[in-house]
């Protein structure tokens, strides 16, 4: 056998964020012990809302407002 380190990388979810923004995010973190790997930046949590209520109205013009 060989004495390698096995490389392990864990995901943390963080999120949904919104102190503030005009959208949520939400975050994905990869990491490597101590260090971030990759970062995965999940938006549009808002957008999905809207559209819903859209497709729920009679008429187009109350999407806007």
């Amino acid at each position: 056998m060989k004495n390698e380190e096995m490389e392990t990388t864990y995901t943390i979810p963080v999120g949904p964020i919104h102190p503030a923004l005009k959208e949520p995010i939400r975050l994905d973190l990869k990491i490597d012990g101590e260090e971030i790997v990759d970062v995965d930046v999940i938006v549009g949590q808002v957008h999905r809302g809207i559209e819903w209520l859209g497709m729920n109205r009679n008429n187009p013009i109350q999407n806007i407002y």
